[in-house]
């Protein structure tokens, strides 16, 4: 059986290594490129406008969580005794994978990238770029995202927050088709979960990237299918400060730090 050749399409972080990490044990899987953005929130700005605008934005707490997920899971993963709980750019290396990194995934440089790949599917997952007609118009590629929501229902950044925030009773993960709007096209395969008041938004994400990885290379190996079209749902943007306040109250919190390094320390 010939390997299914996959791009995939991230924003780096300990949720995008979960994704790629399962990619990679699966031997009809074929990583063969990564587009990884460099974006944060508005192509415009430098990095250090980028996080002030964070902060300003979705306040300290978030920005912390946000933080850990990001940059502290990079410095502490190269002390991780395990060698697959890596940073997207040690696994590119370690695997040889050629790389990416944009602003624009619809420009010509990586539009030229992913050609030159000769992929079979554009996989992304935790990425924060907007896949519009120029790369969709490249002939013979799939197209699927991660979405770690129940969709339609949460849309948009963040889908584990606002379920929690909200009440739900259940979360859970979608594989879906891409198309020129956040988190819309057929839907392939999704997997609900009970949610767990003992967990955090961390914890929760952390499991439904890894089963979302799963369901992901489930669709990939079969040939393409027709999937269910979606309704009109909900899209949410970053949550604010206030909200953050409002998830506390309710007595989830954003990350437990206990949880968080067990994740990247463990065997």
């Amino acid at each position: 059986m010939n390997k299914k050749r996959v791009v995939f399409c991230t924003y780096p972080s300990l949720y995008s290594s979960l994704v790629l990490k399962k990619l990679l044990a699966d031997d009809a899987i074929d990583v063969v490129g990564i587009i990884r953005s460099t974006r944060v929130l508005n192509p415009k700005y430098n990095i250090i406008v980028s996080h002030f605008k964070q902060i300003k934005l979705t306040g300290w707490r978030y920005s912390i969580y946000m933080f850990f997920v990001t940059d502290v899971f990079a410095v502490l993963s190269v002390f991780s005794r395990n060698k697959k709980n890596k940073t997207i750019q040690a696994y590119a290396k370690l695997q040889g994978i050629p790389v990416c990194d944009t602003q624009d995934v619809n420009k010509i440089e990586s539009i030229d990238f992913i050609k030159d790949m000769n992929a079979d599917v554009l996989l992304a997952a935790h990425f924060n770029q907007l896949v519009k007609a120029p790369v969709f118009d490249l002939n013979d590629l799939e197209f699927l995202n991660i979405h770690p929501s129940l969709l339609p229902d949460y849309k948009g950044v963040d889908p584990v927050f606002y379920a929690l925030l909200k009440g739900e009773k259940d979360i859970g993960v979608s594989i879906h088709e891409m198309l020129e709007a956040f988190d819309t096209g057929d839907i392939h395969r999704q997997k609900a979960f009970s949610c767990d008041q003992s967990d955090n938004v961390f914890s929760h994400n952390c499991r439904l990237f890894e089963v979302g990885a799963e369901l992901a290379i489930d669709v990939i190996k079969k040939e393409r299918s027709k999937g269910i079209k979606q309704k009109e749902g909900n899209y949410d943007s970053w949550p604010n400060a206030k909200l953050v306040k409002d998830l506390k109250k309710k007595s989830y919190k954003l990350i437990n730090l206990s949880a968080f390094f067990k994740q990247i320390f463990k065997k």
